[in-house]
């Protein structure tokens, strides 16, 4: 019954004191899972990432079940909870029996001998809590939303009535921070809330990009193809198939969205044929990993391209792929090694690809949502306008410029952007399109991406 799987999850959950501070991921492939076979690292990979996505709620119901405050329980005895009620309520294809049995076994292990009985009191009440589950519904006192199709029906009224008090309701029924989701109500229409708020609490697909035109992939990768050309999605998740590709340079994981900041820049620079100067510099300042570094590095082959980032880690990452993938025309420089004096007009095109709130890819990014209440958002929109700037100054009259975030939030996006354009720096630039993307994860898998915002800039003058 993958118990060895679940009391991983526990022991790292167990870590969780505080609700804006959710516990780092390791690596798969990283020490913390090497005990687990590779079927029981993905089960417990699920385990924790639903726990962490699905926490408000989680807490919301045992709040209801317990005789006392959830403040009161010992860790890592909430963390089994935690780990016992997503599997009852919100986990497909997990039995009651194992649900709750191995939550009892758990306890015990974790030396709660006396809370074994707690466990299974907790765990039978929410079990005859639940009714069934039926088609999605408008948002109800006695429903659970599970995703975009449907909902868990529940014996009685547990959650805070959406008429009265929409964000109570988000809060509780689909674990989203309160703040967060008073932020929606100002950023977004009341359809388009809802369609957000199930997308984060999705499992997301996983996405790649193929970075071989024309190339088919084989059947035991499962592959199928996105809607946007050159993209696929894993149907069936990643596998071992899908890592050599990725490795072999054939595909990189990129969702449709991620990608679209690199598409616009590479078809910029072929419609004002910048792709056919000699020494075509390009400036990628927030590189990370290099994914949109690598798209763009294979569809302008003589461009000279800068990746700068100040993640040295990333940038060793980085170099390595660079390497193995023999892209020459890649420069990777630490930003703590930038010379912006020398670099004063000196790129064709830049890529701004800002660090930003991750409120695009909430499905992704788990622990995001939890964070975001205490996040300094003044003090990063700063660090965006200040990148911005950077990158104006330094690109040739009448540059191309692209700003990117995977944020739905405007005061970071269209609002950054004009506060870019009215002042000096960036009075000689126009707009020339602005693209904002909602996440995306009803119908067709290969319809579903991430959500975030583009916007592509010019300079006009001399």
């Amino acid at each position: 019954m993958a118990m060895e799987a679940r009391q991983a999850a526990v022991e790292l959950l167990g870590r969780w004191r505080q609700l804006a501070a959710p516990p780092l991921l390791p690596e798969r492939g990283g020490p913390f899972w090497s005990s687990l076979s590779a079927r029981d690292r993905a089960f417990a990979f699920d385990l924790v990432q639903g726990v962490i996505r699905w926490r408000g709620t989680l807490d919301h119901l045992l709040g209801l079940c317990l005789d006392r405050p959830l403040e009161q329980l010992q860790h890592p005895l909430h963390a089994i909870l935690w780990l016992g009620t997503f599997q009852l309520l919100l986990q497909d294809g997990v039995a009651d029996y194992a649900a709750i049995d191995t939550s009892v076994v758990l306890a015990r292990r974790f030396g709660h001998v006396h809370a074994g009985s707690l466990v299974n009191a907790v765990l039978r009440r929410l079990q005859r809590l639940r009714v069934g589950p039926e088609p999605l519904s408008t948002p109800r006192v006695d429903a659970l939303p599970l995703d975009n199709q449907r909902q868990l029906r529940l014996g009685k009224k547990v959650f805070p009535d959406p008429q009265n008090d929409f964000a109570a309701w988000a809060a509780a029924a689909a674990s989203h921070p309160r703040p967060l989701v008073e932020a929606f109500l100002d950023w977004l229409s009341p359809a388009d809330i809802r369609a957000v708020l199930s997308a984060d609490n999705m499992r997301p697909a996983v996405m790649l990009r193929c970075d071989a035109p024309g190339w088919l992939p084989p059947a035991e990768s499962g592959l199928g193809a996105h809607a946007q050309a050159g993209y696929f999605v894993a149907v069936d998740g990643w596998n071992e198939t899908v890592a050599a590709l990725v490795d072999q340079g054939l595909l990189s994981p990129q969702d449709p969205t991620a990608g679209l900041a690199g598409r616009e820049l590479i078809s910029l620079c072929r419609e004002h044929s910048f792709e056919r100067r000699e020494h075509l510099r390009l400036l990628d300042l927030c590189a990370g990993l290099g994914t949109k570094t690598v798209q763009i590095a294979r569809a302008l082959p003589t461009a000279d391209i800068t990746a700068v980032d100040i993640a040295a880690a990333k940038l060793t990452q980085l170099e390595l792929r660079r390497q193995r993938l023999g892209l020459t025309t890649i420069q990777v420089r630490p930003a703590q090694e930038a010379n912006w004096d020398q670099w004063r007009r000196f790129f064709d095109a830049a890529l701004v690809d800002a660090p930003c709130s991750n409120t695009g890819v909430l499905a992704r990014r788990v622990q995001a949502r939890w964070r975001w209440p205490l996040l300094n958002r003044p003090a990063l929109r700063n660090l965006q306008l200040r990148l911005l700037r950077q990158a104006a100054a330094a690109l040739r009259p009448r540059g191309i410029l692209v700003y990117s975030t995977c944020s739905i939030d405007p005061a970071e996006n269209q609002e950054l952007v004009a506060r870019f354009l009215g002042d000096p720096t960036g009075a000689d630039w126009r707009m020339v399109r602005a693209i904002t993307v909602l996440p995306r994860n009803s119908g067709e898998v290969t319809q579903r991406c991430d959500g975030g915002f583009v916007a592509v800039l010019r300079q006009e003058a001399e």
